[in-house]
């Protein structure tokens, strides 16, 4: 059996600075009593900064309309603009004991609010900066933009439509992204 990966979603469960929880959500083609999640997140990396990497493995806790992973990651680093801490690794998809495929995911640690006096980033009052950008970018502008202190990309396109690179730098280099639909919170924080 050919077993596929039809979507994946990463959720803060429970924020703590001293033990985040995240919940990893799996929804597969055919789930089936021999149907299995394989994966673990390492982190955390960030591109402005040296880290020691750690593995934290993921544990099957609920499986319902999709298959619940859970991952706990002690003393996190949280994931803001100015260091955008990302917690990555592979998932697999695993049926009647074959590999089916494997994927990766990314997801950093945050909580953004807007409240009645404006915007909280991970608890601390937070303000927007944003740029115009088109969709197509690179590291070096995306480099440049964060020396500018530029934390929110905006685009005039559907952002979750694009085949871009878009989500991925943004999560890297530490941008939120707003598109014509709203604000799109963060790509890596939420998953890819």
């Amino acid at each position: 059996m050919a077993n596929r990966i039809r979507d994946i979603h990463v959720v803060n469960h429970r924020l703590d600075p001293h033990e985040t929880e995240l919940r990893i959500h799996v929804e597969v083609d055919e789930l089936t009593p021999m149907t299995q999640i394989k994966g673990r997140l390492m982190g955390p990396r960030n591109v402005y900064a040296s880290t020691v990497e750690v593995a934290y493995p993921m544990r099957e806790v609920d499986r319902g309309r999709a298959i619940v992973m859970r991952v706990v990651i002690p003393e996190p680093s949280w994931w803001e603009p100015k260091t955008p801490f990302l917690y990555e690794g592979p998932l697999e998809l695993w049926q009647d004991g074959e590999l089916c495929e494997r994927s990766k995911i990314s997801h950093g640690i945050c909580n953004l609010q807007k409240g009645v006096d404006g915007w909280r980033l991970n608890g601390r009052a937070y303000v927007l900066r944003g740029k115009a950008v088109e969709l197509q970018f690179d590291e070096a502008q995306a480099r440049q933009w964060h020396d500018d202190e530029i934390n929110t990309l905006l685009t005039g396109v559907d952002a979750h439509q694009s085949e871009t690179d878009l989500w991925a730098l943004a999560d890297r280099f530490g941008f939120f992204v707003m598109d014509e639909g709203g604000f799109a919170f963060l790509a890596g924080p939420e998953s890819q």
